[in-house]
């Protein structure tokens, strides 16, 4: 067996690399795969909203759609690019209702991770 009578040089160098990239880990944000909605000043449950993307050269063509679940979170994916993402919710004979319309924008990973506020009347 052979042992070091001290600690070799390389190991500082491999031991500050992981204390860097520990560091890096804690400093840099956690991508998120999903976006969010939120709801103020309203009780509309956010569990029975539709999302849908639409182009403004095309205004009738959906480019994505997506419903949001009972936490409030939704995946919408598209291609990278300037939309406009229209918010509507199921009435209660399952008929669509149109609630907001507003401009988004997907970038290169082509997913839709913004927080999106509704606001709406008591």
């Amino acid at each position: 067996m052979r042992y070091y009578e001290s600690i070799p040089v390389y190991l500082y160098f491999v031991l500050g690399a992981y204390i860097f990239l520990i560091l890096l880990a804690k400093i840099t944000r956690e991508p998120r795969l999903w976006g969010k909605i939120v709801v103020k000043k309203t009780n509309l449950n956010p569990g029975r909203l539709f999302l849908e993307l639409h182009s403004a050269m095309f205004p009738e063509v959906s480019f994505g759609k997506a419903q949001v679940h009972d936490n409030a979170r939704f995946l919408l994916r598209a291609a990278k690019g300037n939309y406009m993402l229209s918010i509507s919710r199921i009435g209660d004979r399952h008929e669509k209702i149109f609630l907001a319309s507003l401009p988004v924008t997907i970038g290169a990973s082509g997913i839709l991770n913004a927080t999106v506020e509704i606001y709406g009347q008591k």
